[in-house]
Order: structure tokens, then sequence, then C-alpha cells
């Protein structure tokens, strides 16, 4: 492990131990502090990953994303997501879980990791329902919070911003708009990729395409803006807490369940959910242990993950808790899991 990736699961650890405290769970001091929900009636928060809100798995403790080199963790959020005119209109509800995921618990999942504005798409190697090593690549013109973290790296003699974590990495240009592009691939391939994106900014909104591909590589999400990445999201979490517990978060800024799976770096896998197409993956690149992720999308125009640390649970396990996820509005949601 480099003194970047010690620094990055050190800082995890520090923010874990300060969130066990608050809660009086001192026992997770070693959990993953990428997401805090705070449960309905009896108002014990526990802790939950995400992947793909993290937008990177490499230091998602995604989390799906990713998660997120560095995120800020404070203290539990007091306030229901609806207080945010920005949160999204809607949020996850499993009227019948799975035995094993046992009653949900709602809470707020925090975001912002993402100002300004996007446009993203995704390249991977695709066979028979697959996809192999996927490539996310972006433009933007705002902030993105893990770059705070970026190392100098010098490419062919262009200065670039790197943040890596196992073998998961991210390439930024400097300047704006600015390019990224990330994954679980060599960094020869990344770089390749940053040189062919091509961006333009036509009628306010940013665009992008890819001059060319590396050999073996086909467009899998077709480049669209994302939606903004809002403070707070509604978010439920499965009774066991923890490194082992499981998260619905709501993810519908990334627009496609496949753009957030691919952000992940992870190989992925295609699964039937109601005749929805979902994406299932896993990642190791994650300081407190492996995780497992699905995404799709139950209706236009929203997203959903689950993931999960829970070593146990199966593909179809997941499918079965997707197909019991249902989408809620606002009100009925805060009623139902909040305060």
């Amino acid at each position: 492990m480099t003194s970047h990736e010690s620094a990055i699961a050190e800082r995890l650890h520090e923010a874990a131990e300060r969130i066990a405290v608050d809660t009086d769970l001192s026992h997770l001091a070693d959990l993953d502090p990428t997401t805090v929900v705070r449960q309905g009636p009896s108002r014990r928060r526990t802790l939950i990953a995400g992947v793909a809100v993290a937008a990177a798995a490499a230091v998602v403790a995604v989390g799906l994303a990713t998660e997120r080199p560095t995120v800020e963790v404070g203290p539990t959020q007091t306030t229901a997501p609806a207080d945010d005119p920005a949160a999204p209109a809607h949020g996850p509800h499993v009227a019948s879980p799975p035995a094993w995921f046992g009653t949900p618990r709602g809470g707020v999942q925090p975001g912002g990791l993402r100002s300004g504005r996007w446009a993203s798409m995704a390249i991977g190697r695709t066979s028979d329902g697959a996809v192999s090593d996927p490539i996310v690549v972006s433009a933007f013109d705002g902030t993105y919070r893990p770059l705070d973290d970026a190392e100098t790296v010098t490419v062919d003699g262009v200065s670039l911003r790197s943040v890596s974590f196992a073998d998961w990495q991210a390439l930024a240009t400097d300047g704006t708009p600015t390019v990224m592009v990330h994954g679980s691939v060599d960094e020869r391939t990344l770089v390749a990729v940053l040189d062919a994106v091509e961006v333009t900014d036509r009628s306010g909104e940013l665009s992008l395409r890819l001059a060319t591909r590396p050999d073996g590589y086909a467009e899998i999400v077709a480049p669209r803006v994302l939606g903004p990445d809002t403070a707070t999201r509604r978010s439920l979490a499965s009774e066991t807490g923890g490194v082992r517990g499981t998260g619905i978060n709501d993810v519908s800024d990334l627009t496609d369940p496949l753009l957030g799976a691919a952000a992940s770096g992870s190989d992925l896998t295609a699964v039937d959910i109601g005749g929805k197409t979902g994406w299932v993956g896993g990642t190791t690149a994650n300081p407190v242990g492996p995780l497992r992720f699905l995404l799709w999308s139950p209706r236009p125009g929203v997203v959903f993950e689950i993931t999960t640390g829970d070593t146990e649970r199966t593909d179809r396990d997941l499918v079965d808790l997707a197909l019991a996820t249902s989408v809620l509005d606002p009100d009925d949601w805060d009623a139902l899991y909040g305060d």
C-alpha cells in the first residue's frame, strides 16, 4: 500500500472512530463511514456504505460509491432530507423485506461530492450480458471533492491529477472544463482514453465524445448530462449494520444504473429485475473489506443502488431485495421513515 493509500485508509478509520463514539457504537470503529443512516422508531443510528454515489470504488467504503476518496464525515444528520430544496423527490421503500434484511431503517445519506455542470459516459469490454474493465469518462466545469486529495503525475510531458486506491485510478486534467477518466485498468489505457476525449459546450450544457477507443472497447453508456449531486439523499439500511450491513441508496443523479455500476471499475453482470436490467458487481478496493452491489432503475428518472458487506448474500438475494423495493414520494417516505 502506498503512502497515499495509507493516508486515505487512516482518515477513513479516524472518521469511523468519531462516528462510533457519537452513536455509542464503539465496537464498529473499523467500519466505513461513507454513509450515515438514522433509524426511525428507536432513533439508534447505524452505518452503511454506498458505491455509485461515491462515484469511485477506490475510496468507497463503497459506496456502490463508491464512494469516495476522503469523504468528510461529521455528526449524524438531524434534519430530514425534505429540508434540502434540491433533494431528490423520492426514496426507497421495502414493504415486505427478506428475512435476512430485517426491518428497514430510514435515514439520510450525505452527498455533495460534485458541483457545476457534468457530462459523463462509459466504455467497457462486453460479452454475453457482462462488462469487464469499465472506464467512466466525465467533463465538468465545477469541482469533484475526491480530487482534493489528488497527486500530480506527469505522463508524456503532460501534468495530470491522479487519485488511486488498490487497482482503481482516476486521472484528471487541470483547467476548465476538467476532463476525468477512471477505472481499474492500467494507466496507459486511461491516458489513451483521456487523450481521445472531445468536449463541447453548447446551449449551456457540456457534452463529450471519444474520437477513438482502446481495442476491444465499446460504448456502454452514451454521453449524458448528470443531475445535481444533492447534499442529502433518502436511504434505507438493514437491521444488521456495520461492515456486514446492507443499504439501499438513491443515485438518480447518475441517470443510468450501468453508469453508476461502471464507476466502481469492477467487472459487471446483467441481471433481470422484473423485466428491467440491473447490474451486479463487487469491489475489494475498500479499506474495510469487500462489497457487493446492484444498481437498477425501478422507474424512469430513478436509479437505486443496493450495497452490502454481507459475504453470505448472493446475486439472487440482491435481486430479490430489488424486486421488493418500490419508490415513495417525499411526503410518504418522510411520514414512514422520518422523525
